[in-house]
């Protein structure tokens, strides 16, 4: 394989090359020397951190249990700046397409030193040639991954911007629906009534047009709707839900406190400190 197929090998095609094994497994050694017997490569990690955890490797004839990280070079170690990660302090081998060229660049924020291992040497021929012929074709690492990725680049732009508007207001709708249903939501918390339990409009399949969901309740009264407390609330629950890591966002929900004046109160200010926007009177 040239070296610049090797450079342009995106990573998720390396991180299937390590999960399914797919090399030479007979006499592999780190680029130190060390004999290296995989017995478990891992599980797929999708979340932050090294690619793969629960791995087990024999390094040296020393058993290891830990993580594997997946580059296409040994020096974008420390170009994602992974030595400064605690994440990746339980790595125990940094699994690369081509070894730098001196120097020690795998060392976790502990200071341990990490075993590389080089898998181009032990990769077969044909595998190199397959990735000449499409590497122009897999420069992008998301590229393909959407069905309509290759309609979309002969359709014209004028209809994409159209779509894209109106998938935009189809989204802004069902945030309505959502902060309307929590609106209603807190104001029967106290009341001793039954109730239907509410629907989670953020939770609704992709495609769902808002015209399908039940329109705003108008049955709530201006003096209920007209409470600052009951904005606040509203604002605040959005912000920190807008700000939350994506697959913690319902977990943490349940959390947030029921009356947070005081983390509302610093919210405020922090905005008009920052001009962004001041509260309304």
């Amino acid at each position: 394989m040239s070296h610049q197929s090797r450079t342009h090998v995106p990573e998720r095609l390396l991180r299937q090359l390590w999960k399914d094994q797919h090399f030479s497994a007979a006499n592999l050694r780190t680029t130190d020397g060390r004999e290296v017997d995989v017995l478990s490569p891992g599980i797929s990690n999708h979340n932050g951190g090294p690619d793969f955890t629960d791995a087990q490797i024999r390094i040296g004839g020393h058993l290891y249990r830990g993580c594997i990280e997946i580059h296409r070079s040994e020096e974008e170690w420390k170009l994602h700046r992974h030595h400064q990660d605690t994440k990746y302090n339980r790595v125990i081998l940094h699994v690369v397409l081509h070894a730098g060229h001196g120097g020690s660049y795998s060392s976790t924020e502990s200071t341990r030193s990490v075993p590389v291992l080089a898998l181009d040497e032990y990769l077969s021929p044909s595998w190199g040639t397959t990735q000449d012929q499409h590497a122009p074709d897999r420069t992008d690492d998301h590229g393909g991954t959407i069905r309509c990725f290759g309609v979309n680049v002969h359709a014209d732009s004028s209809l994409i911007e159209t779509w894209i508007e109106k998938l935009a207001v189809e989204r802004f709708e069902l945030k309505v629906r959502k902060f309307d249903e929590r609106l209603r939501e807190i104001l029967r918390h106290n009341e001793l009534q039954l109730y239907e339990p509410p629907s989670h409009y953020d939770e609704v399949p992709f495609g769902l047009h808002p015209e399908e969901l039940p329109l705003p309740s108008t049955s709530l009264s201006a003096r209920e709707v007209c409470t600052p407390a009951l904005w606040d609330q509203i604002l605040y629950e959005g912000v920190m839900e807008a700000l939350g890591y994506s697959k913690n966002q319902h977990g943490f929900f349940p959390f947030l406190p029921s009356d947070p004046q005081s983390q509302i109160e610093l919210f405020w200010i922090a905005c008009a400190s920052m001009g962004t926007f001041r509260r309304p009177c």
